[in-house]
């Protein structure tokens, strides 16, 4: 019975995609198209991509360990261990941490995203995973250092956060960003300083490692979507005709 109404929903949700496209509701289209196969995405690809990404990702970030001397990976299970002092703590890479969500909710956005042909959303969506999967490693990273380093390595990766958010302010020409950025860094910095060495781990994975992550995550997906529609928008132009009235082409 289930796969009759999973059936009728899919020929439901097609021909409302049909229909969309057909009468040019782009909008409607890229809502409808982008939601319902994110969920689809969840449910079936889920199980299936997670423990891969989840092995791949505790694999380089392992490696980046073994580097550095800091802590320990065991890809087979999807752990990282991390030396704290006298004791350890393990990082276990489940479906928030192996970044199945942002890949899938990128890949998707850019295939329902009108302003690209397909040969570029393939392309943008093969960059775009890469890319996302080396944030995220980036992230595991940065946790890992912090709880072996502590409360120095929270001051070096708030400091690294200001420089990058300087940086795509000065880029975007955005003087409202790098005001919000220097109070972010005041607020963290506060939370730096008064937080207790057992809070570290809880503070590095909650706060510090999701803000480098989703920073990153955003400025990719402003460079792609926000400026790319920017620059391949059609802007109307007005010139007069002899009786002097607006034509607009």
């Amino acid at each position: 019975m289930k796969y009759i109404l999973l059936g009728f929903f899919l020929i439901l949700w097609i021909y409302i995609l049909i229909i969309t496209k057909k009468n040019l509701l782009e909008s409607w289209f890229y809502i409808f198209g982008s939601v319902v196969t994110f969920i689809l995405s969840f449910v079936f690809l889920q199980p299936i991509v997670t423990p891969v990404l989840a092995k791949i990702v505790t694999l380089i970030t392992g490696f980046l360990g073994e580097i550095t001397k800091c802590f320990e990976s065991f890809s087979e299970y999807g752990i990282l261990f991390i030396k704290q002092g006298s004791e350890g703590i393990s990082l276990y890479i489940d479906t928030e941490c192996a970044g199945f969500i942002e890949i899938s909710a990128f890949v998707i956005l850019v295939l329902f995203f009108a302003i690209y042909n397909p040969l570029e959303k393939i392309v943008i969506s093969i960059l775009g995973t890469f890319y996302i999967i080396f944030i995220n490693i980036l992230r595991l990273f940065s946790i890992c250092l912090i709880i072996y380093y502590g409360k120095i390595a929270l001051i070096v990766l708030q400091i690294f956060i200001f420089i990058l958010l300087t940086a795509f302010s000065y880029f975007y020409k955005n003087k409202l960003l790098f005001f919000i950025n220097l109070f972010v860094t005041l607020i963290l910095g506060f939370v730096t300083f008064y937080i207790g060495d057992n809070s570290v781990y809880y503070v590095a994975h909650t706060i510090y490692g999701r803000f480098l992550f989703y920073i990153l995550y955003v400025m990719f997906s402003y460079t792609v979507f926000t400026k790319g529609q920017i620059t391949r928008q059609k802007v109307g132009k007005f010139n007069y005709d002899s009786d002097s009235k607006h034509i607009v082409k």
